[in-house]
């Protein structure tokens, strides 16, 4: 997988690609790590529209993202979820947990 941040303003959008799985879990972990240490930030927009393929692992490490978000008072969203990534959000009822963008 692969994970391209840019900036604009106080918002924050992590766009990854390819397969998101406990495998990649390191990739990820920096990506948001390093987004959530940037002073100002109020929103992470996790674009999942290159995402092929999700699983429970990923939608953890998701949860976590946005644990650690909330505390430091910045919303998380997910945005342009393919079909299947889609279902998997809306399967694991993640729709109620996050702001899903289309």
């Amino acid at each position: 997988m692969d994970v391209q941040q840019t900036t604009q303003h106080n918002v924050v959008t992590l766009a990854l690609s390819g397969v998101f799985k406990f495998d990649t879990h390191r990739e990820f972990r920096a990506a948001c790590s390093g987004t959530l240490e940037q002073p100002g930030i109020e929103h992470i927009i996790v674009d999942l529209s290159q995402v092929t393929y999700m699983d429970s692992a990923a939608l953890g490490m998701l949860l976590i993202l946005r644990d650690k978000a909330q505390s430091r008072g910045t919303r998380v969203s997910l945005a342009r979820a393919t079909n299947n990534v889609r279902q998997c959000i809306e399967v694991s009822r993640f729709d109620r947990l996050f702001e899903v963008l289309h």
